[in-house]
Parts: structure tokens; sequence; C-alpha cells
């Protein structure tokens, strides 16, 4: 009789683990992986510096605060662009016979018009960020008042009734 209990613990252990991993595997099949949008959000770039300029001038323009990723990669086209025209002026200067020590590259216009932009778009930003920065600390002044509050009403038991009121009110703050 041993033996048949042994079997049937077996077999129910079997079972107990098969239901198990079906179970495991019908999780895994409903969990959906979480997707970061801005990673996967694509950023046409402009292929010319003008347009470089003009897209960054709208950015500057806008009310809206400019998405880093966005100015990051305007950025790396525009100075890609701008090196990959210097490295074309000097390709071809010296090979019109002139020395490469002696090449200047000619000063880009638009490196000014972009680099103002810029500077207008990090001035926004930075605002922006003070203002953040102010309204955490108006925040955070706010709560220390209403902790100091709490901790007086608790320390005087004697006016419980007055005091849960005013608790919850504080509490709703």
């Amino acid at each position: 009789m041993n033996s048949k209990t042994e079997s049937d613990t077996k077999t129910s252990n079997m079972m107990d683990s098969q239901e198990t991993l079906q179970t495991e595997e019908n999780v895994t099949e409903n969990v959906t992986p979480e997707v970061n949008e801005t990673e996967n959000q694509t950023i046409e770039v402009p292929q010319t510096q003008e347009e470089v300029v003009a897209r960054v001038k709208e950015l500057a323009e806008a009310d809206a605060p400019a998405e880093k990723q966005e100015l990051d990669a305007l950025k790396q086209a525009f100075y890609k662009i701008h090196k990959a025209n210097v490295a074309a002026a000097r390709a071809q200067f010296i090979e019109n016979g002139g020395e490469p020590e002696a090449f200047l590259p000619v000063p880009n216009v638009l490196e000014d018009e972009f680099k103002a932009a810029m500077n207008v778009i990090k001035q926004k930003r930075a605002e922006l960020q003070a203002e953040l920065d102010r309204q955490k600390e108006e925040n955070l002044q706010k709560k220390q008042e209403i902790l100091e509050r709490i901790k007086t009403l608790s320390a005087t038991p004697e006016e419980a009734n007055q005091a849960y009121k005013e608790f919850k009110e504080l509490q709703n703050q």
C-alpha cells in the first residue's frame, strides 16, 4: 500500500509542476514589454546647414520648450555638415596647389545665426528650470510649515476635537 501512495504522490507532484509550468508560460505570454516612446521617437534631421538653422530658429521662437534629443541631433548635424564643408574646401585648396598649413577656412555666416538661436533656446531652458526650482522650493516650504503645524497639534492633546479637524484640513493641503 505504501508503494501506491508513493506513486500517487509522484503523479500528483508531476501534475502540479506541469500546471505551474503552464501558468508561468501564460503569464510570460501576457506580459507586454514597456517601451519608452522618447527612445523610439525618430527625429528628422535636416540635410543642409540652412535647414538646420531654420529649424533651430523655429524652436527658439516657439513657446514650448525644445526637446533635448532634437537639439542634440540638430547640433550634431550642423557641425557634421560644417566639418564636411571645411574638409571639402581644404581638399579643393590643396588640389589647386596650396599648402595644407596655409589653408584658412572661410568663416561660416550661418554658424553665428545657429549659435544665437541655440543661446536663445538655452536661455529659455534656464529660465524654465529656474521657475521649476522656485516652485519646488516654495512647495518644500509649505510642506515644512504643514509638518510643523501637525507637530504642534499632536503635542497638545487637550484640544483633540479641534486639533483633529485642523489636522484633516492640513492633510488635505
